[in-house]
């Protein structure tokens, strides 16, 4: 169920993203003509940064949600880590092209996207184990859970 939370999320905060990202890329458009095109510039490199990593956030929330959906972690795991390579770009696709390593990519990405708000925020140990503490909260309000449930 947790699983399932943290899927949702991701999902609904890369779709929030790429709203704000319209919205910057509208605001540097516009604003091109004034400053000669340099924030036509920008706007480009926001672009690719926001839909790379955007892209990424909403992976790994499709595999968080693959695994509450079919109990296949291993799957949904490994469907997430790209997603977190992506989320954060900059960091992650580096060290994963110069290493070779896809768990420290994974963590220097997860790093990067704490700023912006992506997987790497989503996925840290203090928000999982909130919700995973109000899941279980919820469910002994109706006497379900235990050793025996699921995370």
């Amino acid at each position: 169920m947790t699983q399932g939370i943290l899927g949702a999320t991701n999902l609904t905060l890369a779709g929030l993203k790429t709203v704000a990202l319209g919205g910057a890329d509208t605001v540097l458009a516009a604003a091109a003509p004034f400053t000669g095109g340099a924030t036509a510039v920008v706007a480009a490199g926001v672009t690719v940064y926001g839909v790379t990593s955007i892209g990424g956030q909403a992976t790994s929330g499709t595999g968080q949600l693959y695994t509450a959906f079919t109990g296949d972690a291993e799957g949904g795991e490994g469907l997430s880590q790209v997603g977190d390579i992506l989320a954060g770009p900059l960091s992650g696709i580096s060290t994963l092209l110069t290493t070779n390593d896809p768990a420290l990519a994974q963590r220097n990405a997860n790093a990067e996207s704490l700023i912006t708000a992506g997987s790497g925020l989503v996925g840290k140990a203090p928000v999982k184990e909130t919700i995973q503490s109000g899941v279980d909260t919820a469910l002994s309000l109706f006497g379900i859970g235990g050793n025996g449930c699921p995370p």
